[in-house]
């Protein structure tokens, strides 16, 4: 055989090993920071396998550094995460993208959820995002009033709406507070907004709602009122409010509606630009990615205990009627 070709041969070879043999030889450090405890069972459960069938294995080439928190901790996390040279940092939702930016400008970040990457201040544009911070963002603000408007369409004897929004007043939840409001107005509903700081907040909350006369609740996008969604769901239930939530997902464990991006896509996606960090690509040159798939879902059982009828043309709509 030519020697051209015993080289040709040796390069199909090379090529065709998996991503993670051309990986020996090195640990990877990926510090995920989250205000949320519960980001690990999600991570484990898609970001690890997507990131192993890129290459990335845990316990083989890849070390994991979980620390979660309340945002008013996250700042020493963050450094805590820095401190242990990584080759990446994972944050989840903007709190803690900002934590993790002021503690490192050369260690690259991925942002997954979170609202507008350039209104926070994380990127000069979608396409190039120029600093050490990529992201895949879930669009929150932009999404709580079609959220609203699905809610006013399933209950639309519902005309006073309370909000349930986590943590405090920053330009984000402002954003968030001022779609709202502006969604209300046009959909002809009074809208009442309940801010909670720390889950031990939430039934003084729901008891604010009840004297206020609320008909229907909207429950915001937050990782910690993700975290917490069994006891939202509950409260939402014993005070007799339909409610809808961030993610179709939500519906599933007992919010009647729940409404938002195809949320296994955004982790696997989030992967993939972990993967690419990993390797060193710079994060000021991927793009930030924006949703671009939506899954709506209906739970007839709660409607059910609420005495509710769903109209048809909304159930026609669903990606998913949870009977």
């Amino acid at each position: 055989m030519r020697r051209r070709e015993v080289l040709l041969l040796a390069a199909s070879a090379l090529s065709a090993r998996p991503a993670s043999a051309r990986l020996v030889g090195r640990t990877y450090r990926l510090a995920v920071l989250s205000p949320s405890a519960r980001s690990i069972e999600i991570i484990r459960e898609i970001v690890l396998p997507e990131l192993a069938r890129l290459g990335f294995s845990e316990g083989s080439n890849l070390a994991l550094d979980f620390r979660a928190g309340p945002d008013a901790e996250l700042s020493r996390l963050a450094l805590e995460a820095v401190d242990g040279k990584p080759d990446a940092i994972l944050a989840i939702a903007g709190a803690a993208a900002r934590a993790a930016r002021e503690r490192t400008s050369t260690v690259p970040i991925m942002m997954l959820g979170g609202e507008d990457a350039i209104l926070e201040g994380f990127a000069g544009t979608l396409a190039r995002p120029g600093s050490n911070l990529t992201a895949v963002v879930i669009l929150t603000s932009q999404l709580e009033p079609k959220r609203l408007a699905l809610l006013h369409e399933a209950v639309p004897a519902a005309r006073r709406v309370a909000a349930l929004l986590y943590g405090d007043s920053d330009p984000v939840r402002q954003r968030q507070g001022e779609e709202l409001g502006r969604a209300a107005r046009a959909l002809g509903l009074e809208l009442s907004m309940f801010r909670v700081r720390e889950p031990d907040e939430f039934r003084s909350a729901f008891s604010a709602m009840r004297e206020w006369g609320a008909q229907a609740l909207l429950i915001a996008a937050h990782a910690r009122l993700f975290e917490s969604r069994a006891e939202l769901i509950g409260l939402a239930r014993l005070a007799g409010l339909p409610t809808v939530c961030e993610w179709a997902a939500m519906a599933r464990d007992g919010c009647l509606l729940g409404y938002g991006p195809d949320r296994e896509m955004l982790y696997r996606n989030a992967a993939a630009k972990l993967a690419r960090l990993l390797r060193g690509v710079a994060a000021a040159d991927l793009p930030i990615e924006q949703p671009t798939m939506f899954t709506f879902a209906i739970n007839l059982g709660t409607a059910a205990a609420l005495d509710l009828a769903i109209p048809p043309a909304l159930l026609a709509r669903a990606d998913e009627v949870i009977e």
